[in-house]
């Protein structure tokens, strides 16, 4: 279930725009990814309504928020549950730490990725790029993404569970870096406030079927972060495991 895990998280990254109801041993199906019906938006407002949600979030510096990361793997039929806090600084810095099921850390700053795992006292140092389902999470996290640029709109309309806006979109490139082929980005849905075009949730899907769901709550935008937020320090006496080198 760790590496399940490390793969969803990289792909929230995507996240930002990211985020209960689900069975432990199977996908079941959202409200907050359902279009209510007759509520589909006509594709011109579709497109405003976008680039209003790129908008709010180039306004966006820093924010912090509690998650739940639900992950479902389609080879298994298996999903697990997980839930933190997500802290998130641009350029190029992001942080989540679980706290359940189990404490663990992905720490990115700029392009160092650091995973620690508190219950096998080990931590994992590689470069992020390496980790990528598409390169636009990049562009996202260093603040300089588009959607509009980077996808096509398959659907927007209000969905079921509090008529916020749902987009549907299309990956306009699927390049994958060093993933396998199945593991490339094939969809990416985005729940937006309809109030402030803050993110609410988010769902990713590869090529292989799997769907990483995040669900943002508490979300506090352009506040103070403590300096110490994004420090990579880590107990002394773990395992540490470099693997940029070489």
């Amino acid at each position: 279930m760790r590496n399940l895990k490390k793969s969803c998280f990289l792909a929230g990254t995507y996240l930002l725009f990211m985020l209960i109801l689900m069975k432990a041993s199977a996908y079941a199906e959202s409200p907050d990814f359902v279009c209510m019906q007759g509520k589909s938006i006509e594709k011109k407002e579709a497109q405003v309504l976008l680039e209003k949600v790129q908008s709010r979030y180039n306004q966006v510096n820093n924010l912090k928020a509690d998650f739940t990361q639900i992950s479902f793997l389609e080879a298994l039929e298996t999903s697990e549950i997980s839930s933190g806090k997500l802290y998130f600084s641009k350029p190029g810095r992001m942080k989540w730490e679980y706290q359940s099921p189990e404490k663990q850390i992905f720490l990115l700053i700029d392009e160092t990725l650091w995973f620690y795992q508190e219950l096998d006292k080990q931590l994992v140092i590689d470069h992020f790029s390496k980790f990528l389902i598409s390169d636009l999470p990049v562009a996202f996290v260093l603040g300089i993404g588009d959607l509009s640029s980077s996808f096509d709109i398959e659907e927007v309309c209000l969905n079921s569970s509090s008529e916020d806006f749902l987009f549907k979109l299309n990956p306009k490139s699927l390049k994958i870096g060093t993933l396998e082929q199945d593991q490339r980005l094939n969809k990416f849905e985005l729940v937006a406030n309809k109030n402030t075009f803050l993110p609410a949730a988010a769902r990713i899907y590869d090529i292989a079927s799997n769907v990483n769901t995040f669900f943002l709550e508490d979300m506090n935008v352009n506040s103070d972060l403590d300096a110490s937020t994004f420090s990579s320090s880590f107990p002394s006496g773990i395992d540490i495991d470099d693997r940029r080198k070489g």
